[in-house]
């Protein structure tokens, strides 16, 4: 567990501010006076509490505290929080504002960060098991341009084993601008990747590198025929039900799906965030996500058991594909933000657990902490 938390916050400080996995936390401009909104558990059937409960009030007149309200009440949490247990809503929890004074709720529209390198993930061992690529496909058959690539099949830049670096200060200050196209944008990406040494031969160690998978994303194109958004969208978001789930370039063209967020979590990031960081979600949308990524409904179960498993135990890491492999028998992965959003999703298959938290006030040692403490709760 400690192994776990320090590669991923070592993974965090690789980062700049032009990388979705975050790097230093900005304030986010809140005001403790603003109003907030809460919702919490719901009282029909789905939120696993009979009307009883609900109904009954306690001494001083207010609804009496479900256990999950109460934790996060204990942990001081102000964001969004939603979970489900066995098909049912146990938490649906949403406080503070947006930096536009926007209440949270769990409908609310936020920045996932490196969550969404599970989406692209799932994509490559979707395009995998429909017999279009392979996982043992080396990275030079798609960018034959790189000389490194012939030593980096696909299944090392998933695991985070394929030693190549991670874009960070130099990239945005050198190379991206906000001015420049995201064809630009990729491109100059693309071309500042491969003129880099590799940090490490492949397979010889893990390094958190949000590179890995940009040129993911770039192959699901590739091997698609399609922009890597519309594949997600046609072959992930629809097929779930995600109706409020997109990608940051999107917020200019969907002001009313974006109301509250800062536009400046797309500045200078445009064609970059691809496959690494680059998708909005709330609580609700993401818990369908994370069911259907569990349960075949995107990709095999197998290849959900492939996403599952450590392939860096030897180095202390616990990775697999996008997910981490830790609590209670369940997997997470946490994303951070340079405007100051942290996002953090749980799935325990065996227990049909699914969490989501997501905050852009509280910092993400203690978020991890508290979905340490709902996970523990909710894989009883």
């Amino acid at each position: 567990m400690k192994k776990r938390i320090s590669f991923f916050m070592a993974a965090i400080l690789l980062c700049s501010s032009a990388v979705l996995t975050g790097c230093k936390q900005e304030s986010s401009g809140n005001d403790s006076n603003q109003q907030s909104s809460k919702v919490i558990l719901q009282s029909d059937e789905s939120s696993g509490l009979s009307s009883e409960e609900t109904s009954q009030e306690n001494s001083n007149g207010s609804e009496p505290k479900n256990e999950m309200e109460q934790i996060i009440e204990d942990y001081g949490f102000e964001g969004m929080a939603y979970a489900v247990k066995n098909g049912e809503v146990v938490l649906s929890f949403g406080e503070g504002t947006l930096e536009h004074d926007e209440p949270i709720t769990v409908d609310m529209p936020m920045p996932i960060a490196s969550v969404s390198k599970q989406f692209c993930a799932a994509a490559i061992l979707k395009l995998r098991d429909e017999g279009k690529l392979s996982l043992d496909d080396t990275l030079d058959k798609y960018y034959p341009e790189y000389e490194a690539g012939s030593k980096i099949p696909l299944k090392l830049m998933l695991e985070m084993r394929s030693g190549i670096p991670n874009y960070e200060n130099e990239l945005e200050t050198d190379y991206v601008s906000p001015d420049k196209t995201a064809e630009e944008n990729e491109a100059l990406t693309l071309k500042w990747i491969f003129s880099k040494p590799l940090d490490f031969d492949p397979d010889t160690g893990c390094i958190y590198s949000n590179s890995n998978y940009f040129l993911l994303g770039c192959i699901v194109e590739k091997v698609s025929g399609q922009k890597y958004e519309d594949y997600i969208r046609e072959n992930i978001f629809k097929p779930l039900g995600m109706k409020n789930t997109g990608f940051i370039s999107e917020l200019d063209a969907k002001p009313d799906w974006g109301k509250g967020l800062t536009y400046n979590i797309k500045v200078s990031k445009t064609g970059i965030a691809k496959g690494a960081g680059d998708i909005v979600s709330n609580g609700p949308d993401m818990a369908l996500w994370m069911k259907g990524l569990s349960n075949g409904s995107i990709i095999s179960e197998e290849s959900f058991k492939e996403m599952c498993t450590d392939y860096s135990s030897q180095n202390g890491y616990h990775y697999g594909y996008a997910l981490f492999v830790d609590y209670y028998g369940g997997v997470s992965h946490s994303g951070h933000h340079s405007e100051g959003y942290i996002a953090y999703d749980y799935i325990n298959k065996d227990k049909d657990v699914q969490i989501f938290l997501a905050t852009n006030t509280v910092g993400l040692a203690e978020t991890e902490r508290l979905m340490l403490k709902l996970s523990e709760e909710l894989s009883k």
